[in-house]
């Protein structure tokens, strides 16, 4: 999972748990829809982009995530690890 947060702390355990949350639901969907287990056991890593920029306030986050969207679609990683 690609984390795109425009107000990062210095808490990546945070982050850590918000990856292994939506593994377990895409993990329960998966099961509800195919009624067997996934092919792979791995967890899903959490992976934070370098040098993405931060917001200052608390009510900016759709702007950051319209950008965060647009740049991603302009010009893809090739390599985020």
């Amino acid at each position: 999972m690609v984390c795109f947060d425009s107000q990062l702390t210095d808490d990546l355990n945070n982050l850590q748990n918000i990856a292994d949350l939506c593994d377990e639901f895409l993990k329960y969907v998966w099961m509800r829809r195919r009624m067997y287990d996934l092919p792979s056991k791995e967890r899903m890593r959490c992976i934070i982009p370098e040098n993405l920029p931060q917001q200052g306030n608390n009510f900016d986050c759709g702007l950051f995530i319209v950008e965060f969207a647009r740049r991603f679609l302009l010009a893809p990683p090739v390599n985020l690890l």
